[in-house]
């Protein structure tokens, strides 16, 4: 069985863990196991302005000839109040720019990657076991907003990194569909992962 190799291009630590954690889980959800999948994270702690400062080096790389594509390309970004289609336009642009053939796919929470560990909240309670049903805050543009909801979803487990910890069974637990409905950025992210996936599930396992 060959090696799937994701590559990312995220903001910070928060969208890591998640990220990585949904592409595992889709991964498996395609047949690929956990040893037939690298996660190769190229950009992940000092902001939007760095993961994009990254991202175009890389695609200059590649145009170069320096470096080949990743199986699947993954870019996160933060919509931060700007609005999903807007933020998509902007990377779609820099990505195509580049003549990258892709797989590509695109994750942008709106307005905070916070928001997307809120949007099923019986996986949250399930993820710290909970016997209450944590609330979700509704849609505010407000920086720090669901940092702190996420920080309340868990403060009786006193997170150390804010709740971004529990990323993992978080995802485990989620209703996929249910997120997507909360948050159709979510279910954008997703499509276009399951789409990238599908040849490459094909292709990685042997006659």
């Amino acid at each position: 069985m060959s090696t799937v190799t994701v590559g990312y291009f995220l903001e910070d630590v928060a969208q890591e863990a998640l990220l990585t954690a949904v592409v595992s889980h889709e991964a498996t959800a395609h047949g690929l196991t956990g040893r037939s999948v690298r996660h190769e994270v190229r950009a992940a702690a000092s902001g939007s302005g760095t993961m994009v400062r990254s991202l175009r080096q890389f695609l200059r790389d590649y145009r170069d000839g320096t470096v080949g594509p990743f199986d699947i390309l993954v870019v996160a970004r933060d919509s931060d109040c700007r609005g999903y289609t807007h933020t998509k336009r902007e990377l779609q642009t820099i990505i195509a720019r580049s003549g990258y053939p892709g797989p590509c796919a695109l994750a942008i929470p709106d307005p905070h990657i916070e928001r997307w560990y809120l949007l099923d909240p019986a996986a949250l309670r399930r993820a710290v076991d909970s016997a209450q049903t944590p609330a979700v805050p509704p849609y505010r543009c407000q920086r720090g907003h669901y940092k702190q909801a996420l920080m309340r979803a868990f403060e009786d487990t006193a997170p150390q990194l804010g709740g971004i910890e529990w990323a993992d069974d978080i995802v485990r637990y989620m209703d996929f569909y249910r997120a997507a409905q909360n948050d159709p950025a979510f279910g954008h992210f997703v499509s276009d992962l399951r789409q990238a996936l599908a040849p490459l599930a094909r292709g990685a396992v042997e006659p």
